[in-house]
């Protein structure tokens, strides 16, 4: 994952670089070397597609973690608990770090927030060794995710967020 990051990171430079580069050198037909100004609105407009198709992609990453994770798997574990497995405290971590470190946008800042409130609570319980309040916080981390999942998701695909989280009572997560 990591490598698949920094490959990332490195052809995003390279884009930036290129983008500069091709507007800086751009047409010079009018013999004063182009306008500036329009010059450096063209760099900035480019700049600011980059900063969002690369926040676009931190979501989209943050979002596919968490799947790949078993955020599903841990809830359904520990609803059926007789005891805090050690695993859990590993996962509910890596996933606090994730949603914790991702460039939320404003529409989804609130949420993300809410999130990543309700994972701190999870790993504070399962650190408590209290399974009742253990199985209590990963619900609410996981329903939280799921509040949170159709507007990242339309957030990573350039979609207007719209919301619409799914609620957990009525069968929203059928999908593991």
């Amino acid at each position: 994952m990591i490598t698949r990051f920094r490959l990332f990171a490195v052809g995003l430079a390279v884009v930036v670089v290129v983008a500069i580069a091709a507007a800086a050198c751009g047409d010079d037909d009018d013999n004063g070397g182009g306008d500036v100004s329009a010059r450096l609105d063209t760099i900035q407009a480019t700049l600011d597609e980059l900063a969002e198709s690369s926040q676009r992609s931190h979501v989209l990453a943050t979002m596919t973690t968490v799947r790949a994770e078993g955020l599903h798997e841990v809830d359904g574990e520990a609803l059926q608990a007789s005891e805090i497995l050690a695993g859990w405290h590993g996962i509910i971590q890596r996933i606090g770090q994730a949603v914790g470190g991702t460039d939320w946008p404003d529409e989804l800042s609130a949420e993300a927030a809410d999130w990543l409130t309700k994972l701190v609570a999870a790993e504070d319980a399962i650190r408590s060794g209290d399974l009742a309040e253990t199985k209590t916080a990963i619900s609410l981390a996981h329903a939280a995710w799921h509040a949170i999942e159709p507007s990242a998701y339309q957030f990573a695909a350039g979609e207007e967020v719209t919301g619409g989280g799914m609620d957990m009572d009525e069968g929203g997560d059928d999908d593991e």
